[in-house]
C-alpha cells in the first residue's frame, strides 16, 4: 500500500508510504486538507523532525530503529528473532521470555512481572498488581486492582484501533492480549509489527504466505487472530491462539532433543511439558496390527497408543497455589515428524492376542519392563486383543505412568483415583492431581502390602493396599 486516504466530514487525511527493496515500510507522511488551519491545509506532525516517520531494519528484516510521533526508538533481538529490548528516548526496557510469552519487563532496574496461566492473568510491579479481563476475542477490555475496582477500560474497533486511548496508560497488553508499543502506535507480534490504524503489517510476511504479504488476518480480524505475525497462522479461537505458542515451544524442544534419550520433562513457570519419542511395532514373530483400525472405531492401534498417552497426561495441575498447564507430546518415529537419525525411542510392542486373560480376569493387559537398576520403565508391551479404542488409550496412559517412574496402586475398598489405579474407575479421565504430585513433587507411595509381579505370575492384587 503506497497511499491511504481517510475522509471525515470536510477533513481528508492522506498518508503516503515508502518501502525499502525488501518490502519494509521505512517512512510515511500524512497530510490533512480541509480545515486544519486558516488556509485549509495542514501537515500532521509525525516523526522526530515533525514532518515524517523514518524506520531502519537489519538484514533479517527486523525493525531496529524508528523515529515517529516525536520519539526515537531502537530494538534488539535474540537468535530466535524474539525482541529482547526496546529503548525509547534513552530509556531501555528489557523483556524476559518464557517460550514465546513475555513474562517480565525490566526498566531502570524496576521489574514488572506478568503472571500467566492459560492467558495473561495480572501484571505486578512491587506491591501494585493489576488483573486482566478479556472479551471473547482475547482482547484486554478491563484492568482491575487487588480490590476488584476497575482502573482502566478498553474499547477497540474490529482491527484493534483503540477508541478511548489515553496518553498516560503504561499497560502494554491490549488488543488480542498482545504487546502494544505506544511510541510507534503498533502491536508487536513476534515476527513483525502490526499497525491497527492501517489494518496492515509494516513489513512483508517472512514466509510469503498467500497473495497479499501485508494483510492482517485475511482482512477478517473478527474471526481470526495472528499472534505470531505469520499469515497462515490465523486461528478461530483463543484456545488455538494458546496452542500456537505451545507448538512453537514443542518444535524447539524436539528440534533440540538429545539423541541419547527418549524422554524429557521440562518445567516452566506456567507450563510443564512431557515429551517423548516412541517406536511402536509388532513382535518379531507375530501379526502386524499397528496400523489396523480398532474394531468399531475410526482410529488405528498406533494412533490410539499415541493419543492415549498424550490425552492421559495433559491437563491442569495445581502446585503451591499456582495452576499450571501440563502438556504431553509423543512423537512416533514411524510418522516422520521431528524424526532424526539415530534418535533413541521408547519401545512399545503391540501383540494381537489376548494375553491378559491369563492373568486373573485381565488385570493386566500390558507391562512396563524395568532393568533392575532403575525405577523407570524401559519398554512397554500391550496385548490389544478384544480391547476397544477407549480401553487401548487408557492402558497406554497407565503404562506410560510406569515409564515416568510411577508404581501401581490398587486401593479397592476405599476408592482412590489415580491413573495408576484401576482405569475403569476413572472412565478415561487420565492422570489426576495425585499423579502429578508424584511426578513433579517427587513424592512416594507409602506401601503397606505390595503384590509382586513377574512376567509369568501376577499375585492377588485384591490384597495389595498402597496409601499416598
Amino acid at each position: 500500500m503506497c497511499n491511504q486516504t481517510k475522509t471525515t466530514g470536510k477533513t481528508s487525511e492522506s498518508t503516503d508510504f515508502w518501502y525499502d527493496p525488501n518490502g519494509n515500510q521505512i517512512s510515511s507522511m500524512t497530510v490533512l486538507t480541509g480545515g486544519a488551519d486558516s488556509s485549509g491545509i495542514g501537515i500532521v506532525p509525525v516523526g522526530a523532525d515533525n514532518t515524517s516517520s523514518y524506520s531502519e531494519y537489519d538484514s533479517w528484516n527486523q525493525l531496529t530503529k524508528t523515529m515517529q510521533n516525536g520519539k526515537t526508538a531502537s530494538y534488539t533481538y535474540n537468535g530466535d528473532g524474539l525482541r529482547m529490548s526496546k529503548t525509547v528516548d534513552g530509556k531501555t526496557t528489557k523483556h524476559i521470555w518464557d517460550g514465546t510469552d513475555i513474562v517480565g519487563d525490566v526498566t531502570d532496574g524496576t521489574v514488572t512481572k506478568y503472571i500467566r496461566g492459560l492467558q495473561l492473568i495480572s501484571s505486578k510491579n512491587g506491591s501494585n498488581e493489576n488483573f486482566y479481563t478479556y472479551n471473547g476475542h482475547g482482547d484486554v477490555v478491563q484492568l482491575t486492582n487487588s480490590t476488584g475496582a476497575i482502573t482502566k477500560q478498553y474499547d477497540y474497533d474490529a482491527f484493534g484501533v483503540e477508541t478511548n486511548k489515553t496518553d498516560n496508560d503504561t499497560n502494554p497488553f491490549r488488543y488480542c492480549g498482545e504487546y502494544y508499543d505506544s511510541e510507534t502506535d503498533s502491536i508487536y507480534l513476534r515476527a513483525r509489527y502490526y499497525k491497527s490504524t492501517t489494518g496492515r503489517f509494516v513489513s512483508e510476511d517472512p514466509i510469503f504466505s498467500g497473495i497479499n504479504w501485508y494483510n492482517y488476518c485475511r482482512s477478517n480480524p473478527i474471526m481470526f487472530i495472528d499472534p505470531s505475525g505469520l499469515c497462515e497462522k490465523c486461528f478461530e479461537s483463543y484456545e488455538d491462539y494458546q496452542n500456537l505458542y505451545e507448538q512453537e515451544d514443542i518444535k524447539y524442544i524436539f528440534d533440540n532433543f538429545p539423541s541419547n534419550t527418549y524422554l524429557q520433562i521440562i518445567e516452566k513457570p506456567t507450563y510443564n511439558y512431557i515429551c517423548a519419542y516412541v517406536k511402536i511395532h509388532k513382535p518379531n514373530d507375530d501379526e502386524d496390527i499397528c496400523d489396523q483400525y480398532i474394531p468399531g472405531s475410526n482410529i488405528t492401534y498406533r494412533q490410539a497408543i499415541v493419543q492415549g498417552i498424550m490425552s492421559s497426561w495433559s491437563g491442569l495441575y495445581s502446585k503451591n497455589g499456582t495452576q499450571k498447564r501440563i502438556r504431553t507430546y509423543i512423537v512416533d518415529l514411524a510418522d516422520g515428524t521431528h524424526s532424526k537419525p539415530n534418535q533413541k525411542a521408547l519401545d512399545i510392542c503391540l501383540y494381537p492376542g489376548d494375553e491378559g486373560k491369563v492373568y486373573k480376569d485381565a488385570w493386566s493387559y500390558a507391562w512396563a519392563w524395568f532393568d533392575g537398576k532403575s525405577s523407570i520403565g524401559k519398554n512397554i508391551e500391550i496385548w490389544v486383543g478384544g480391547l476397544d479404542a477407549a480401553y487401548v488409550m487408557n492402558v497406554a496412559g497407565h503404562e506410560f505412568g510406569h515409564i515416568l517412574g510411577l508404581e501401581d496402586v490398587y486401593l479397592r475398598n476405599d476408592p482412590f483415583y489415580s491413573i495408576m489405579n484401576d482405569q475403569n474407575d476413572l472412565n478415561g479421565a487420565g492422570a489426576q492431581q495425585v499423579d502429578y504430585d508424584m511426578l513433579f513433587k517427587n513424592k512416594t507411595w507409602k506401601v503397606r502390602k505390595v503384590a509382586t509381579y513377574t512376567k509369568d505370575v501376577l499375585n492377588d492384587v485384591n490384597n495389595k493396599v498402597i496409601y499416598y
